[in-house]
């Protein structure tokens, strides 16, 4: 049965793999650079920003997929002093403030600069609006990801919402190790794994153990 939410969480699958690609082209293109210069070569000119435009990118892109899995650094100073579900509210309606803010700026940056037709004239001569596009791009997918917590978090259940997150990404096999997998043979990823599949252990009963004589 198809879900609304399954198509996001495959984007949010997808923005985890694309910062782990562009983390092992910089390293190698790094390594190669270094290589290079050792070597008395001239090397690679373009590296410096083209590092620069890939961290800019992993960190914009990769955000929401880290907000959906829990794994953002917290500062407990404050949450600590509130209760379970008011701790809850008050962090993920944080992130969605940041995350609208940032957004506004970025958006109004971006557009700007796309209206004067900047452009950036380094190793690349790229229009300035195109890396700028990424933050409000970014921010974007973190928004909706944090309202769809913060929504979450008003359910029935109104359970953590790590355990949430535990659910959407550890039974419907859109995890980053799986999600390659799962999208190139185009199943249906977003099923729960039947009881019947789970791994089976044997254990040896006391009475068939031997005896010492």
């Amino acid at each position: 049965m198809w879900k609304p939410g399954k198509p996001f969480d495959r984007l949010l699958a997808l923005t985890g793999v694309l910062p782990g690609v562009i983390v092992a082209l910089l390293a190698v293109g790094v390594a190669a650079e270094v290589f290079a210069r050792n070597l008395g070569l001239t090397g690679f000119y373009w590296m410096l920003e083209a590092v620069e435009y890939g961290l800019l990118t992993l960190t914009m892109v990769g955000a929401a997929y880290i907000l959906g899995i829990g794994r953002h650094v917290t500062v407990d100073l404050v949450l600590s002093a509130l209760p379970n579900r008011g701790r809850r509210y008050f962090r993920i309606g944080i992130n969605a403030v940041i995350a609208a803010v940032i957004l506004y700026y970025g958006a109004v940056t971006t557009h700007l600069a796309y209206v004067e037709d900047s452009s950036l004239y380094k190793s690349f001569d790229i229009k300035e609006w195109i890396p700028m596009a990424v933050v409000p791009g970014g921010m974007a997918l973190f928004l909706v990801e944090a309202i769809r917590q913060l929504v979450r978090s008003f359910g029935p259940e109104g359970g953590p919402i790590a355990r949430d997150v535990t659910e959407r990404w550890s039974g419907t096999g859109l995890s980053v190790s799986s999600w390659a997998w799962s999208w190139c043979r185009c199943s249906s990823a977003c099923r729960s794994p039947s009881p019947s599949s789970a791994p089976t252990s044997s254990v040896r009963s006391s009475s068939s153990a031997a005896r010492p004589g």
